[in-house]
């Protein structure tokens, strides 16, 4: 389903497929937590998969960010049956920096070539699209294999878009790649948003969700939940903080433990003891690099061939 509010995004990402039909593509979409990465992601995937074209996905894991090939692992367990399509040397390489094979993993630079080789024969059939969702959390290891694969793409039909957080990477270096940067829903499409999702709130309490909120998408979705039906027809007051999901109360977990210390000390000392924590507390931390040029640049791209293949 087509998010919300993010037509003219989802247009750029849907040229992405328009183009790998012929070539390869690659971009990086990036946000802050919960403005809607993951959603366009899925409706890029549902795109393709709708167009009988195979999706390949990644979805970056903290936990196993220590773990070299983890991400590497998702991308191309799919693919092993297509291993003997490449050179048998190249299909051992992977087996063994995938551990299914004895021996070391081999240098970098033959896994690279080798992953890149097994993504184009298998995109020589139909074009692939490849997403990386939260791509912040792969390992190293994975990281510089796929954004060698992502730079090489030439003449191979793949769509490939990674998302990953504004300001913070991880180990994705986006030098060299196209950009969209999401950035916070302007106050109508974040009206309609609410009201999309949350039909019948009252108007006062319409009114203050939008301003707490501050255009991100998914305080928009949850914060109306933690309120009782009371509260959501306006027939009792809202409280001074409104209560965090404790999925929201995870994503900016994430964003204050990224701060430098100073910083993190300083949004305590200022915090009254007692209180508890709400959306506008954690979400403004206002510590993000300038807009990329690049963003714009893309956006404003005509997006007049997207009706004559995949989209």
């Amino acid at each position: 389903m087509q998010p919300p509010c993010r037509t003219s995004e989802l247009s750029v990402l849907e040229e992405v497929l328009v183009e790998a039909s012929a070539g390869g593509r690659a971009l990086l979409l990036e946000g802050d937590p919960g403005v809607g990465k993951t959603a366009l992601v899925d409706a890029l995937a549902a795109c393709a998969r709708n167009h009988g074209a195979p999706v390949l996905r990644v979805v970056g894991v903290e936990t196993e960010q220590e773990l070299a090939f983890s991400a590497l692992h998702q991308l191309l367990y799919p693919l092993l049956d297509q291993l003997p399509r490449i050179p048998a040397f190249q299909g051992q390489v992977l087996e063994q920096a995938l551990s299914i094979r004895e021996g070391s993993p081999p240098g970098r630079l033959a896994i690279s070539a080798a992953a890149l080789a097994l993504l184009k024969v298998v995109a020589k059939e139909d074009p692939v699209c490849v997403v990386v969702d939260d791509a912040h959390w792969i390992d190293q290891s994975s990281a510089e294999v796929l954004l060698f694969m992502a730079r090489r793409l030439s003449g191979c039909r793949v769509a490939f878009v990674m998302a990953a957080r504004s300001g913070w990477n991880g180990f994705v270096d986006p030098a060299d790649l196209p950009i969209i940067t999401l950035s916070p829903l302007n106050p109508e499409d974040a009206r309609t948003l609410l009201e999309h999702s949350h039909p019948g709130l009252a108007e006062t309490t319409r009114r203050r969700l939008l301003d707490e909120a501050e255009g991100n998408p998914l305080a928009l979705l949850e914060l109306p939940q933690q309120l009782n039906t009371a509260q959501r027809r306006g027939e009792e007051s809202l409280p001074v903080n409104l209560p965090l999901s404790a999925r929201l109360e995870s994503v900016f977990a994430d964003r204050i433990r990224l701060l430098t210390p100073t910083i993190r000390f300083g949004g305590q000392r200022h915090s009254p003891p007692g209180r508890h924590s709400s959306y506008r507390e954690q979400g403004p931390l206002q510590d993000r690099p300038p807009e990329r040029p690049e963003s714009s640049a893309i956006q404003n791209r005509s997006s007049s061939r997207m009706k004559r293949s995949w989209c």
